[in-house]
């Protein structure tokens, strides 16, 4: 089975009220307590990135819940826009967005993978994002500036 390495829109980073973690031995996925997500800008894909940290639209949660892919959390974050982006953009507004935590594992090795705990959202130990085909073929119309690469299995 094929899986997919994504490289989801970044449009902006963690703002002033994020609260990360400071225990020895936290892994860098796991250093963020709450996401708060300042947005410079906006392309309009539905899955932003800002790492370890990944954010989604509540209309792509609610795609994804009706489809039952429900293999990630969903925590609530805050989400504020910069003064670049209101010079940008003016009045625009965005979406709701929730923060998107995977609850799947896997090993990336080069262009394969191994150790798939079977999700159809993982993170890979770097904090990479790997879905299934099925996900990659919502995110087509959700996530167009999303650079998707093919993995496959390592036999």
């Amino acid at each position: 089975m094929n899986l997919f390495l994504l490289e989801p829109e970044v449009s902006g980073g963690h703002g002033e009220y994020t609260v990360y973690k400071r225990e020895i031995g936290v892994k860098p996925l796991d250093s963020v307590d709450f996401l708060h997500y300042q947005f410079d800008g906006w392309l309009g894909d539905h899955l932003i990135e800002s790492t370890p940290c990944f954010i989604i639209t509540q209309e792509l949660d609610e795609i994804f819940k009706q489809l039952n892919i429900r293999d990630y959390l969903v925590q609530e974050c805050l989400v504020t826009k910069s003064n670049q982006f209101e010079e940008l953009y003016g009045d625009k507004s965005l979406p709701n967005f929730f923060r998107m935590i995977p609850k799947g594992k896997v090993n990336i090795i080069g262009n394969s993978y191994d150790g798939w705990s079977g999700h159809h959202f993982c993170l890979t130990e770097k904090a990479y994002l790997v879905v299934t085909e099925e996900v990659v073929k919502i995110l087509e119309k959700y996530a167009k500036h999303c650079a998707i690469t093919k993995i496959t299995a390592n036999i």
